[in-house]
């Protein structure tokens, strides 16, 4: 599933697909104008998950994923870079 958008989608629209839809393989998220999105934190149990622009992934967002593979883009200046880093 691949969630590309250049439009601010309603924060309720994507709590709906965080928190109810169920994605086994593969999800690629790239929020570009929902600089105001906050979310608490949300499961990810899926074999690869790409996020571009993961400006809203927090720290226990980052604990509870549960992925073969995690690609994390567009972070240079985050919070989440220094926390992920710990454990390169």
């Amino acid at each position: 599933m691949s969630l590309i958008t250049t439009r601010n989608v309603p924060v309720e629209e994507l709590k709906y697909v965080f928190e109810k839809v169920e994605i086994s393989e593969f999800l690629k998220i790239s929020l570009r104008n929902n600089e105001d999105f906050e979310i608490g934190t949300v499961r990810f149990q899926m074999v690869e998950l790409k996020i571009d622009r993961a400006f809203w992934i927090t720290n226990e967002t980052f604990l509870a994923m549960d992925c073969a593979r995690i690609d994390l883009t567009g972070n240079r200046n985050l919070p989440i870079r220094d926390f992920v880093f710990q454990w390169l």
